[in-house]
């Protein structure tokens, strides 16, 4: 973890870390962001467990540690070349202090937060250069850890992909050069089933998408007729229809369907798709994901069926 400013750090798909320092409430917004991170994961089953874990162990550390605090949730996919046959959460809370932390009898004051811990999940003390990490450990279920599974190997397989090409919509012209131009759309507002919960599988929601599609412009602006241009209403309708038939657990699902319409059905060599959903969390306008793909992301088709796509 880093501690750049207050709130939250820098994150990856499978890792979020904020910092707690100077907020009023900061165990309630440790158990906030914790319960949110896994229920956006879809691990329904193993919130309860982590937002307790949460709880006691960024209380001990307001109460018997020093700035800074930080608090970190990841997802650990299964390496059983490495002992862990199951996929887990870990959990870190990092603190200034360097002492480690001490179990204590529990007694009517409290002093029973790391027993308890203890009970949930494989708790561990780091000294660092600066300050101490308790780490903890939670297993998950079945159903958890394969949903766990499925994050963390698609956002590797993002990582791999980002490390050999481009993040922005480059296209080769004939004499070499590199260009860039991009259909813009905005605030496309539609409806669809979208979450894990049990009332956001019953209702449908708002969902807000805008896409920047890289397209080869010079032949539309040379001839100045539309039978040259990329059609975007064609691929417009095709995505409204989709999206308001469909039910999705997250939206980065949702956004991949949105995008394999874009650039394997109706041929654009680059699409940056960004879903969001109003009123998701508390606080915030929206939430959602932004992602980009080409053509090479999609040279196979889903499986008809197959869970998280359309119904």
């Amino acid at each position: 973890m880093t501690t750049p400013g207050r709130g939250e750090l820098p994150n990856r798909p499978w890792q979020h870390a904020w910092n707690l320092d100077g907020l009023e409430t900061p165990v309630r917004f440790a158990r906030n962001v914790t319960e949110q991170t896994l229920l956006g994961w879809c691990l329904n089953s193993s919130a309860e467990a982590a937002i307790q874990l949460v709880s006691e162990l960024v209380t001990n550390a307001l109460v018997h540690g020093r700035p800074p605090v930080e608090l970190a949730v990841e997802l650990l996919p299964a390496q059983p070349s490495h002992r862990r046959h199951g996929a887990q959460v870990q959990i870190e809370v990092r603190d200034g202090a360097e002492a480690m932390p001490v179990r204590r009898q529990g007694g009517p004051g409290g002093g029973f937060g790391l027993t308890i811990a203890t009970a949930l999940a494989d708790l561990s003390f780091h000294p660092q250069p600066v300050g101490k990490v308790v780490r903890a450990v939670l297993p998950l279920d079945d159903r958890d850890a394969q949903q766990a599974e499925a994050i963390a190997t698609a956002a590797s397989g993002r990582e791999r992909r980002a490390e050999h090409e481009p993040t922005s919509p480059l296209i080769n012209s004939p004499g070499g050069k590199i260009f860039v131009d991009l259909i813009e759309i905005d605030g496309l507002r539609l409806r669809c089933v979208i979450g894990c919960r049990d009332e956001e599988r019953r209702d449908r929601s708002d969902v807000v998408i805008d896409l920047r599609i890289g397209v080869d412009a010079r032949p539309t602006a040379a001839s100045d007729d539309l039978a040259d241009a990329w059609n975007y209403r064609t691929a417009t309708k095709a995505i409204i229809a989709h999206v308001e038939e469909s039910s999705y657990r997250t939206v980065e699902t949702l956004a991949t369907a949105v995008a394999r319409i874009v650039v394997a059905e109706h041929g654009a060599p680059y699409v940056q798709v960004r879903v969001r959903k109003p009123g998701a969390l508390r606080f915030a306008d929206t939430v959602g994901v932004m992602i980009e793909r080409t053509p090479a992301d999609f040279t196979e088709r889903p499986a008809a069926g197959s869970e998280g796509e359309s119904s």
